[in-house]
């Protein structure tokens, strides 16, 4: 969470919660973009991510054109 928010250099948009206990990341735009350069399955991963939010994000404005 928070991706979109360092590739755009925004606001972040989103707030999570887990419901058992986990260990969370935190990366700076330079940090997250040397994951990127460095790490092709960590690239592919943040794209699926965003496809699939997009995706949704379809679904729901086509949900909303058809009511």
């Amino acid at each position: 969470f928070g991706e979109m928010a360092v590739l755009e250099s925004g606001v972040r948009g989103a707030t999570a919660r887990a419901q058992t206990p986990v260990t969370a990341a935190r990366l700076s735009r330079e940090q997250f973009r040397t994951c990127i350069d460095r790490n092709s399955e960590f690239a592919f991963h943040a794209m699926a991510t965003l496809a699939n939010r997009l995706r949704a994000a379809d679904r729901f404005i086509s949900r909303k054109i058809e009511s």
